[in-house]
Order: structure tokens, then C-alpha cells, then sequence
């Protein structure tokens, strides 16, 4: 019998409240500010920005992923796999779940920032303080969760989550600045499959655009082979090989 997966509210209200403790409007200024040029920076090439959050994804072990635009404007990618250290991860800068693990690909615990770098949701009202100190009031809301109420989320949204529901335990929806400049991104990368060849744990992908196409790879350890599939058709095959970890002496070197 599966068991209820107990709900993540607390974290999410426990991190808010920690993220949004400022003694004086300018800490959080700083930190907005830098966390808004972290984000401008990061993988500002738009298919770099979804196989990083494709690589998040499998770096947290998720075997299933989906990606789709809802309504011309909502990116969303959706997986299976999700809990209170990934929450954590995002949530904080240079606070990842990947450190000293040779198994997962990322390891800064930035690669999520770069999703704020295609979205500009989340604003302050604070004109009284901007009037006073000539500066312009801006809130670090990149690093702040929020609990949401189901009736707080658009309906078609809404309508997604609850379709792959028995599929996907976490999904990611953000507002885009320019929905064409994704929607371009994600047809080419369905376009080279090869780029997946380096994932270790997702074995699916789902594109919900304008053709539906399902990405799948398959490792055959007899051969050393991995398949990747498109649409259950072989688009090509690829040799494997593995290194073992190299030792490296230290070496004192004598002039």
C-alpha cells in the first residue's frame, strides 16, 4: 500500500520566513540586486536554460520528464521526483543538493537562478521608502517560497497538474518574457537528441508543443550501446565507454 508523501508546506513557510528577515530595506536590496544580475548571466542561450533544468531534474533522480507552453506564455516542466532538499536547493544560492557527489552532473547550486533570467514575476510595491531614499526598492522574491493554495493557481494550469498527477510529483511553471524564443529552444533540442546521451537517470521526455514527440534512451550494457528514440522509433545509436576514476599522484618537482 503506498504511503501519503507528507506535504512540503512547512519547509516552504519555515524558508520564507527565514529568506525575508532583513533588519534594514537596503540587505534586501543588495541581495535582490544580486540576484538579479546572477540571473541575467546564467546560460543566457535559451536551449542551455532548459537542458539545465532538464539536468536539475535528473540530478534529482527523476525518471520521467514533460515539457510543454500552457496558454502561450507558461513554460512548464514537469517530473517525478522532488523533496525537501531540492526545495532547499533552489531556495538558496550555492545551497544544492550535488556537492562531492560524482553522480550528478551540476554542483554550484545556481542553475535554477537561470530561470529567473526568462521570467520578471514577482514585484513590491514600496513607493513611501523609494520617495524618501531616491532608490529604487527591490525585493530578493527569488529566493522567497510561497505557499499556494490550489485555488491561487490559474485553472489551466491547474488543469495540467491534476491530468499528470499520477506521473509527475513536481512541476515548474514560469511566466515568460518571450514565449517564441522557448517554444524555438525546445523544437531544436527535440531536433538533437544526442544532447541527452549524458543524462544518467531520465529516460523519458514528453514534448507537448506543437507536435507531440517523446524522446526515450535505453543502455544496453551487453554492448556498451544507448538507443535513443523518438516517438518509439530508433533515431540513432550510440558507444558507451566509462573511465575509471584516474589517481593522480602528487609530484615534487625539484629546479
Amino acid at each position: 500500500m503506498a504511503t501519503k508523501k507528507p506535504s512540503l508546506r512547512p519547509c516552504i513557510e519555515e524558508l520564507s520566513a527565514k529568506n525575508t528577515e532583513y533588519k534594514f530595506p537596503e540587505q534586501a536590496i543588495n541581495q535582490a540586486e544580486s540576484l538579479k544580475s546572477l540571473s541575467s548571466d546564467l546560460y543566457t542561450d535559451n536551449i542551455r536554460f532548459i537542458y539545465e533544468l532538464i539536468q536539475n531534474a535528473d540530478d534529482a533522480q527523476a525518471k520521467n520528464i514533460t515539457l510543454t507552453i500552457l496558454e502561450d506564455k507558461y513554460f512548464i516542466i514537469a517530473h517525478d521526483v522532488f523533496d525537501e532538499k531540492d526545495l532547499h536547493g533552489i531556495c538558496g544560492v550555492n545551497h544544492g543538493t550535488k556537492k562531492k557527489d560524482l553522480n550528478k552532473t551540476g554542483y554550484k547550486g545556481l542553475g535554477f537562478k537561470a530561470v529567473f533570467g526568462k521570467s520578471n514575476k514577482g514585484t513590491d510595491d514600496q513607493q513611501t521608502w523609494e520617495k524618501e531614499n531616491d532608490r529604487e526598492f527591490i525585493y530578493p522574491w527569488q529566493i522567497n517560497s510561497i505557499w499556494t493554495k490550489d485555488n491561487e493557481i490559474p485553472s489551466f494550469i491547474r488543469n495540467f497538474l491534476n491530468q499528470k498527477k499520477n506521473q509527475n510529483h513536481v512541476a515548474y511553471a514560469i511566466l515568460l518574457t518571450n514565449t517564441g524564443e522557448i517554444n524555438s529552444a525546445l523544437n531544436q533540442l527535440k531536433q538533437q537528441p544526442y544532447m541527452f546521451l549524458f543524462l544518467r537517470n531520465i529516460y523519458r521526455m514528453k514534448f507537448l508543443t506543437q507536435s507531440n514527440d517523446t524522446i526515450s534512451i535505453d543502455c544496453n550494457l551487453n554492448n556498451g550501446l544507448k538507443n535513443v528514440h523518438i516517438n518509439k522509433e530508433i533515431d540513432s545509436q550510440w558507444i558507451i565507454k566509462s573511465f575509471e576514476e584516474l589517481n593522480i599522484l602528487d609530484l615534487e618537482i625539484n629546479f
